[in-house]
């Protein structure tokens, strides 16, 4: 029996269990904090785990390309910030499935920005992934809206922030990465400071430090996984946060999905699953980076 650290499909479920967990306490959270407030407190966290192992000498903090680095930061800032402005608005469930779409955005950079080939196979599932997102849309035309054009924004900047990683990851270590996207997330929701931030209670205070370990070891499990893991099984199990997180929503926040809304969100986890299997087979990156 493989041992746990090389065992690459226990490792995904294991940290799809900690990325839903972190999108449920966030959630939870925001019941007493602006989202831009639970982006700041998740990222601090994950800021502090870097610089402790930097401290330590667990890892080497790496300045070879500094401007690429603050893009990172940048691009990594402004995507969990409107992944948790989206999350306010709709929930967890939804919020996590749109980031996901990151990898439609992905398919259709790539050929842009890298100059990599695109298939009209690939484009087929694109245009299926959106008419997934149609559906979505569809489903709530009334107060929805905004949310999932936020949730949209932030996997298109997801995107972004996955193409800059493959640039990084040549020369960079993981934890260095995970540091700069970790103050991007700090620095980006400074802008709305004071606009609804208090200082959070004990109990608030706890399921914030509880959010930003969850968010910390789904990453650095996740990254670790994809060594022993094949492009299909990290694909799929990487969609299990989106399944765990709605199901988590209809058993503790009694949240009912329409007909039209579980089509749109059933086409869309397959077509991302697809997208990101075809996506590894061919190398790059692949993976949450919320």
């Amino acid at each position: 029996m493989k041992r746990f650290s090389e065992n690459g499909t226990l490792l995904l479920v294991v940290s799809s269990v900690f990325f839903t967990a972190m999108a449920l306490l966030a959630r939870r959270a925001m019941c007493d904090l602006p989202p831009a407030e639970v982006t700041f407190f998740r990222s601090a966290i994950g800021a502090v785990i870097c610089a402790a192992s930097f401290a330590a000498g667990a890892a080497s903090l790496e300045l070879k390309r500094p401007p690429m680095l603050v893009l990172r930061a940048l691009l990594g800032g402004i995507a969990i910030f409107l992944y948790f402005k989206t999350m306010g608005v709709l929930g967890a469930g939804e919020a996590t499935l749109l980031n996901n779409t990151f990898v439609v955005f992905v398919a259709i950079l790539s050929p842009l920005i890298l100059k990599e080939r695109f298939s009209w196979r690939l484009g087929a599932v694109v245009a299926v992934a959106f008419f997934g997102v149609a559906l979505l849309i569809r489903a709530d035309m009334s107060g929805g809206i905004a949310g999932k054009l936020f949730g949209l924004a932030g996997a298109l900047f997801t995107a972004l922030a996955v193409l800059t990683i493959r640039n990084l990851r040549r020369d960079h270590g993981t934890l260095t990465v995970f540091f700069f996207f970790s103050l991007g997330g700090m620095a980006t929701p400074l802008s709305t400071f004071g606009d609804g931030w208090t200082v959070p209670g004990v109990w608030t205070g706890a399921i914030l430090v509880l959010m930003g370990l969850c968010a910390a070891a789904g990453q650095l499990l996740f990254t670790h996984s994809l060594r022993f893991s094949r492009a299909i099984e990290s694909s799929v199990f990487s969609q299990l946060t989106v399944v765990w997180t709605y199901a988590a929503e209809i058993a503790l926040w009694d949240v009912r999905l329409s007909v039209l809304t579980g089509i749109g969100a059933l086409t869309v986890l397959a077509a991302c699953t697809y997208l990101g299997a075809a996506f590894e087979r061919e190398g790059p990156p692949h993976g949450p980076v919320v």
